[in-house]
């Protein structure tokens, strides 16, 4: 899952890594699904070419009380029961929450861990607020578009209204792209190789 990965990211990397999350649950919600339901980074698969795969979606109608850790994924209103479970917004939420963990390479709540328990963490979500509790999103990966962190924060905006379509995500996150120059990430992992490569070369030749 994209939460384990081990390797040296940059900020066109992460932006992929988004994009394809995003390109895989836009695909869900124009299937015949509608939505995932139950949407985590642990549901995110990484392949052996650097591509996400979404995995889990179409099993939550069989899963109907999820353990704890993975309401923090969860939009409040379906923490509070207030809307159904299964919605487009609902998932653009929980889309919000792995592109911060993508973003600052950590557990999306990890800064939380020491202060309050899953369930303190989860009615603290659940209340709103001006300032509703949110993941940090300090990070240390150079490049980051100011763009690509303003949509995180309307993704997940406490009023499910409010959360742009996955559609509109979709071509911010192309618009990003395309704009730095990238479309394409093995193209981009190959250029880092052949660059390590020639100062690997360079250095033997001292």
């Amino acid at each position: 899952m994209i939460t384990k990965f081990v390797i040296s990211t940059d900020s066109f990397f992460v932006q992929c890594i988004i994009r394809d999350v995003a390109e895989g649950l836009n695909y869900i919600h124009h299937s015949f699904l509608g939505y995932h339901g139950r949407l985590t980074s642990a549901c995110c698969l990484l392949t052996d070419a650097f591509q996400v795969k979404i995995s889990d979606f179409g099993v939550s109608e069989f899963i109907r009380i999820p353990a704890s850790k993975y309401k923090l994924w969860s939009a409040p209103e379906v923490l509070d029961l207030s809307a159904p479970p299964n919605t487009k917004a609902a998932d653009i939420f929980s889309f919000a929450i792995i592109a911060a963990e993508t973003i600052c390479r950590r557990p999306a709540w990890l800064l939380y861990d020491g202060n309050m328990d899953i369930e303190e963490l989860i009615i603290r979500i659940k209340e709103g607020g001006p300032v509703p509790l949110r993941p940090s999103l300090q990070h240390d990966i150079l490049g980051i578009p100011t763009e690509l962190i303003t949509l995180v924060r309307n993704c997940w905006r406490q009023s499910p209204a409010n959360r742009p379509s996955m559609n509109s995500i979709c071509e911010q996150l192309q618009e990003m792209m395309t704009t730095a120059g990238h479309t394409n990430l093995m193209d981009h992992v190959f250029a880092i190789l052949e660059e390590h490569t020639l100062s690997l070369e360079q250095e033997v030749s001292r």
